[in-house]
């Protein structure tokens, strides 16, 4: 892991990403600016293997060659597109996998996480009074989410799969009688 701090980064501005692409993920949990890895490369290069082994481990976590990854646009998982990574799965996965993540790093992941729980949270309950208000409310969660994707596809707007509505409502409806108990 870097320990020179002029190639560190300002995690706060990175986190503000949606996406990170694999490469710049990898650079970051080696607590290295991504635009400044082939400086810090060429400056350190006994740290290269590690850096090179990283990123070789990933793409296979994704089950995904170079070639695959790059003729990808979208992983159904929402967590690839074209060779993109969200911060907080990426830290998760390292994690799991026992790298050692930079501190600052993982506090602000974790202020994150916590905020995305809270606002997951929200939007749930907002779904559910939504769905009442709009006559969905007393449909079985797969019913409502069939009638719901017809008709947003009548009116032209896009919505996930009818599957994946349906996991919403009965996540949101499930929360609702959490809260109202």
């Amino acid at each position: 892991m870097n320990t020179d701090p002029s190639f560190t980064p300002n995690y706060k501005n990175w986190l503000r990403k949606d996406f990170w692409t694999i490469e710049e993920a990898i650079a970051l949990l080696l607590n290295v600016t991504p635009s400044l890895i082939g400086a810090w490369r060429h400056r350190y290069s006994d740290k290269c293997t590690e850096y090179f082994e990283m990123i070789d481990t990933v793409y296979k976590a994704q089950g995904l060659s170079l070639e695959m990854l790059e003729q990808s646009d979208f992983n159904i998982e929402g967590e690839l597109i074209a060779g993109r990574i969200i911060p907080v799965t990426f830290t998760r996965w390292a994690e799991a996998k026992g790298y050692e993540i930079p501190d600052e790093l993982q506090k602000l992941v974790e202020t994150k996480q916590s905020m995305d729980s809270r606002e997951r949270t929200s939007l749930l309950l907002i779904i559910n009074a939504l769905l009442i208000e709009a006559t969905y409310g007393s449909n079985e969660p797969h019913n409502a989410a069939k009638e719901l994707v017809r008709n947003m596809a009548l009116k032209d707007i896009r919505v996930p799969s009818e599957r994946t509505v349906a996991k919403k409502i009965k996540a949101a409806r499930q929360l609702h009688e959490e809260e109202t108990r």
